[in-house]
């Protein structure tokens, strides 16, 4: 037996919607695959503007749709402008893992991940 040396691959990410404001969801939607072992859990990461902060998306997998995903609610205190994809970062059932930035895939490109978020609160940047 050869076993399980690689990590999960990212095949598609979807982020809707892309402009939101205080109160509304943003969904992260991550399909990977992996060749022996399978996909343990997936973890997503947004910097605000500022990069003073990082938010995490709570990743689940829905077996329906055979893809993993996570939500976000924008609170009064998030930061206005432009959220960028940190990491994507999946993970197998025996610990191989692999994180994925932007500049690892046309998948991942700042037009297909970044998040506007419109606050007119101006938010917590510090």
């Amino acid at each position: 037996k050869v076993g399980d040396s690689t990590a999960p691959v990212l095949t598609s990410v979807e982020v809707s919607p892309q402009e939101v404001k205080v109160g509304d969801t943003v969904e992260v939607r991550v399909k990977a695959t992996d060749d022996i072992s399978g996909v343990q859990s997936v973890s997503v990461a947004y910097y605000t503007p500022s990069k003073n902060r990082t938010v995490h998306f709570q990743m689940r997998y829905d077996n329906q749709h055979d893809i993993w995903v996570g939500s976000y609610v924008i609170k009064e205190t998030d930061e206005a402008g432009i959220w960028s994809l940190r990491y994507i970062y999946p993970e197998d059932k025996v610990g191989n893992n692999q994180f994925y930035r932007t500049s690892d895939s046309e998948i991942l490109s700042p037009s297909l991940t970044e998040i506007k978020v419109v606050n007119d609160k101006v938010g917590d940047s510090t």
